[in-house]
């Protein structure tokens, strides 16, 4: 599919999709048409979106007010080391954290490791404890546990793997399960 900067949402009232007309703040444009851009609800109910496709570096992610309708480009300390595409955004513990992917530049965008904990309040990243290498995988914040789950995806040779791990937040380690997942119930 193109690149697009539309938003759609589901109305779960209406049981419907709409596209709402969005603006952009003072001083803000609206981003850049994206592919696969990775978004987390900000403790403050707004929508923290990274942005990948940018001419400037410095407009490394947007937030989007859903109760105006209108970006804001914001610009986070210490940014991450590269732009990526088939990155997980978890929010966990009133924090954001970026996990793997695929770099976007010419080193042959390889399935990255690093984890990255981005603060809402002064907007730092800070580095966490590195995965396993994966792109286009799905996370998920498991609060009973502390841990945030991570399952499927694809390796740097573009295979689909079975992967199955955590990451604890509090011990900022990982575990792998110990045996490969199969296809038997």
């Amino acid at each position: 599919p193109a690149a697009s900067n539309n938003v759609l949402v589901w109305n779960l009232v209406d049981e419907q999709w709409y596209r709402p007309s969005i603006t952009a703040i003072a001083g803000s444009t609206i981003p850049l048409p994206q592919k696969f851009a990775p978004c987390v609800e900000f403790p403050t109910g707004k929508m923290f979106v990274l942005i990948a496709n940018t001419t400037d570096q410095t407009k490394n992610a947007a937030v989007l007010d859903v109760t105006q309708w209108s970006w804001q480009e914001i610009t986070t300390s210490s940014t991450p080391s590269d732009f990526r595409i088939g990155v997980t955004l978890t929010a966990a513990n009133d924090s954001i954290y970026r996990y793997a992917g695929r770099a976007l530049d010419v080193q042959g965008n390889q399935a990255q490791t690093t984890n990255n904990l981005l603060d809402p309040n002064t907007l730092l990243w800070t580095p966490r404890a590195s995965g396993p290498s994966l792109a286009y995988h799905t996370a998920c914040y498991l609060s009973k546990f502390d841990v945030i789950a991570v399952f499927g995806g694809q390796n740097s040779d573009f295979q689909v793997q079975d992967v199955f791990v955590t990451y604890s937040i509090s011990q900022d380690v990982w575990h792998q399960l110990d045996q490969p997942m199969s296809n038997k119930p």
